[in-house]
């Protein structure tokens, strides 16, 4: 009744294959929209514009507010400021 049991084959679960590998247990997702796709989806909401907080990520700076509307190429806020559609990098919904 002793019978010697096979051995349980343990493979790895990191393969090398030359290229950096990072595994996590969060889920991330990225959002690789485009800015001037993101500004579109949100005038296309069906909630007011200037009731959604966002945060204007530009080249210079990060701007934490609410967008009136838009004139030309430009965003103009709620703190009356105008901000350059070129000039934004990324926009994220706060």
């Amino acid at each position: 009744m002793k019978d010697k049991l096979p051995n349980i084959y343990k493979g790895s679960d990191i393969r090398s294959n030359n290229k950096k590998t990072y595994y996590s247990s969060e889920k991330v997702s990225v959002d690789r929209k485009k800015p001037s796709v993101k500004l579109q989806d949100l005038f296309a909401s069906p909630s007011f514009i200037f009731n959604i907080r966002v945060l204007i990520k530009t080249k210079n700076e990060n701007y934490d507010t609410k967008i009136a509307g838009k004139m030309g190429n430009n965003i103009i806020t709620v703190d009356n400021k105008v901000i350059p559609i070129r000039e934004i990098i990324d926009i994220e919904l706060i």
